[in-house]
């Protein structure tokens, strides 16, 4: 069973910047990164993953710059067209 790390890396320095047990805990710190400091202030991060299982096992992008913004970015519910309808009854004659 592959035990995956997610690691936040800022390219320009080439430092990691955090550890996380989940992607999604990453995704929610890269996005409240976008709303503290800007969306520019992720252009030059990335998010890889890591098998803890595997010392040889390659470093898997998650993504990076733009694409891992929008990964962050919450998506909004989806509205059945069913819930945005008007039923218009006609009157009785």
């Amino acid at each position: 069973m592959i035990m995956w790390v997610y690691e936040l890396w800022e390219g320009i320095s080439g430092n990691m910047m955090a550890s996380f047990d989940t992607e999604a805990e990453a995704l929610a710190a890269v996005s409240r990164r976008a709303m503290r400091y800007g969306a520019q202030s992720i252009d030059s991060l990335s998010l890889v993953a890591v098998d803890t299982e595997d010392d040889d096992a390659d470093i898997v992008e998650v993504a990076s710059g733009a694409d891992l913004l929008r990964r962050a970015k919450p998506q909004p519910p989806s509205i059945s067209p069913a819930a945005t309808e008007r039923v218009i009854h006609e009157p009785r004659v």
